[in-house]
């Protein structure tokens, strides 16, 4: 089976491309390498690349392709703000492009990596979010674009094109390409450097969070099954593993107890959300 990853070298799709590999998948990775040099350990990538952007992609560029893994876009709150044209050029219309395009080259499955930004703000924080929600309430460009993608493509499912939509928590854990931004990881890096756990609300936004290991076997293990899945929206995470910031910034200082926790911004995080699992382990119990 040959593989297409989109992102292969950013952060998620650098950690994914090694396990790939190592299960013996052929894999083509695709990515316009903005982020390339935050690589911290020099790394060949050995196998066929493709330096594009997903809004250029063709269908001979998708030729023998089986499996598309689709990571690429703009991927966090703040850079969508930024230009909320772009976040919806890429991460919504370069996505349906992509499907097209996947579905023209007979490509058989394609495994989209959402977001659970996409639930916004909890109405009821004590109830877990379940994907079947009607509390869908996205308030970014960049939430907002990755649920519109969500609808399109699984209108472009069928029983040849098998389509699975992926709401990961909030990564977390080590990469070759190492994304500093996201929560989990930017405590400990304020932590390690500084001594600070910095954080940057104030502190009682909820957060589910899963490690970057767990969230690759969660596609692996998607890319045999899509048979079973198609179709399907799946919360990819740990039961019970809903925190809010300040309680991950507890958590590390018990690992780095010289480090202080400091709340730089008292200001309201409206982005909180406690989320449901059941799901990812019914299907996926035995292989995470």
């Amino acid at each position: 089976m040959k593989i297409l990853v989109t992102g292969d070298s950013g952060y998620v799709g650098s950690f994914l491309c090694q396990d790939l590999l190592k299960q013996d998948y052929k894999i083509v990775g695709l990515d316009l390498d903005f982020f390339l040099e935050n690589d911290l350990i020099a790394t060949k990538r050995k196998y066929k690349r493709i330096n594009k952007d997903i809004r250029n992609i063709t269908e001979s560029d998708l030729s023998n392709i089986d499996c598309i893994i689709h990571l690429a876009g703009i991927s966090n709150d703040p850079l969508g703000e930024l230009n909320e044209d772009l976040t919806y050029k890429i991460n919504f219309h370069g996505t349906i492009n992509l499907v097209d395009k996947a579905k023209k080259a007979g490509v058989k499955k394609f495994l989209y990596a959402s977001t659970q930004s996409v639930y916004g703000i909890s109405k009821k924080i004590d109830e877990e979010i379940k994907e079947n929600t009607k509390n869908i309430l996205p308030i970014t460009a960049y939430a907002k674009s990755k649920y519109k993608a969500e609808i399109e493509i699984l209108k472009k499912a069928s029983n040849k094109f098998h389509v699975i939509i992926f709401r990961p928590a909030t990564v977390f854990g080590p990469s070759i390409n190492f994304r500093s931004d996201i929560v989990l990881n930017n405590l400990t890096a304020s932590a390690f450097l500084f001594n600070k756990l910095i954080i940057q609300s104030d502190g009682t936004p909820w957060r589910p969070i899963l490690h970057i290991k767990d969230m690759c076997k969660f596609f692996i293990s998607g890319i045999n099954r899509s048979d079973e899945l198609n179709k399907e929206i799946i919360n990819l995470g740990y039961p019970g593993y809903n925190y809010q910031i300040k309680e991950l910034a507890e958590k590390i200082k018990k690992v780095m107890p010289k480090a202080s926790i400091v709340i730089e911004n008292k200001k309201i995080d409206n982005r909180t959300y406690k989320v449901n699992f059941d799901k990812a382990y019914k299907f996926f119990k035995n292989d995470i």
